[in-house]
């Protein structure tokens, strides 16, 4: 018969501290990783926002966005919503997959967990996806409608909510989700296996330097690739929701 990878054992239940580090770690890196990319977002906001044919490509509308009346100031709108908001959805994504990674994993049980991880890894990443789209929702339509107007963050959801009422937030609940799920469990899927695949090509760096930090960013790296690949269509849906 088949043959697990790894001997059987059983996971132990995760404690409450380390939970909480996992959460808050989940949440820092989120919040860091997309508001330092604020400004590439800003440009794709408004190349998918604006008519076609407004900037000849991603070039040219950095080049108008530093020309306008903010400057520099413009390649930041929306930064607010998306640090906030990255924060409480990163570590919904990171904390809650490991909580329903180890349910999923305790329900199949030892045995199964071993022969089907990749299913079950990708069960519990659409799971934790579910809540982070849910969380992040609003503070996505509030940093396009930030970009979309040139306005601050503060100010579009006040806009937003006078306009068309607070549940204009959740407009682009579908696209979101449609986005966010192949995000998240193509980027842990994908990151587990190219990690798993670097660490057997590499045994001799077990527990170096080298593989200790080199490993998670190889493996981050083709992960992040993959899941923005996955993801792109239903971004444009989501930002073109939000108009």
């Amino acid at each position: 018969g088949r043959r697990a990878a790894a001997p059987v054992e059983r996971v132990s239940g995760l404690q409450p501290a380390a939970a909480a580090k996992i959460f808050l770690a989940g949440g820092l890196c989120s919040s860091v990783a997309h508001t330092l990319l604020v400004p590439l977002d800003v440009v794709k906001t408004r190349l998918q926002t604006e008519p076609p044919g407004t900037y000849s490509g991603p070039l040219d509308c950095a080049r108008s966005l530093a020309a306008s009346e903010e400057g520099a100031a413009a390649f930041l709108q929306g930064a607010g919503a998306t640090a906030f908001g990255y924060a409480l959805a990163g570590a919904c994504a990171f904390g809650l997959l490991e909580v329903f990674s180890r349910a999923i994993n305790e329900a199949a049980g030892a045995g199964n967990s071993l022969f089907f991880s990749t299913p079950l890894l990708a069960l519990a990443s659409a799971c934790a996806t579910a809540f982070c789209a849910a969380v992040v929702c609003p503070f996505e339509a509030v940093r396009i409608g930030a970009v979309r107007n040139g306005a601050s963050s503060l100010a579009a959801v006040q806009q937003i909510v006078a306009d068309e009422g607070a549940a204009a937030l959740y407009r682009g609940l579908g696209p979101i989700l449609l986005k966010e799920v192949p995000f998240v469990v193509t980027k842990f899927v994908v990151f587990d296996r190219v990690a798993a695949l670097l660490a057997a090509a590499l045994p001799d760096a077990q527990g170096g330097a080298l593989l200790s930090v080199g490993l998670p960013l190889a493996a981050g790296s083709v992960a992040g690739l993959f899941a923005a690949l996955a993801s792109q269509p239903a971004d444009t849906l989501l930002t073109l929701t939000n108009e």
